[in-house]
């Protein structure tokens, strides 16, 4: 058996697997942002929502207005994000956020860790056959 060609397979496997990996780490990380008025703010609270194909959830939003910090946690019925009125009840804010936050839930991040942790194995293992390929010559 020609342990190379199945370590390259492998390896094309495993990039797959960390590119979709960095696609739900991405579509989870916070947004920062500064200076922005508070539709935009929401209009990037929405984008998250749809990032990717993916939908995400926003559990809660933290702002600076006039250098003082507040939170905004999101009811359970407004996770689910998707209409812009439901936000700006929930975001009445005195004067445009100095700098925000968009926190969502960690389901993605916790499967992108699994799939990012079962990429770097099968990775281990396509070098390992590799390696056994040109030892054994």
């Amino acid at each position: 058996m020609r342990f190379d060609i199945f370590g390259i397979i492998l390896f094309v496997i495993a990039a797959v697997l960390f590119g979709y990996s960095g696609v739900l780490s991405k579509a989870n990380s916070a947004i920062h942002r500064s200076g922005k008025r508070t539709n935009a703010l929401i209009t990037d609270v929405l984008e998250l929502q749809t990032d990717m194909g993916h939908t995400h959830y926003a559990t809660s939003i933290k702002y600076k207005v006039n250098g003082k910090d507040y939170e905004a946690h999101l009811p359970e019925s407004k996770h689910k994000l998707g209409d812009k009125d439901d936000l700006i009840q929930i975001l009445y804010l005195p004067s445009a956020p100095e700098r925000y936050e968009v926190h969502t839930n960690d389901k993605n991040a916790a499967k992108a860790r699994a799939i990012t942790i079962l990429a770097a194995v099968i990775s281990v293992i396509g070098v390992a056959l590799i390696i056994i390929y040109f030892v054994k010559g």
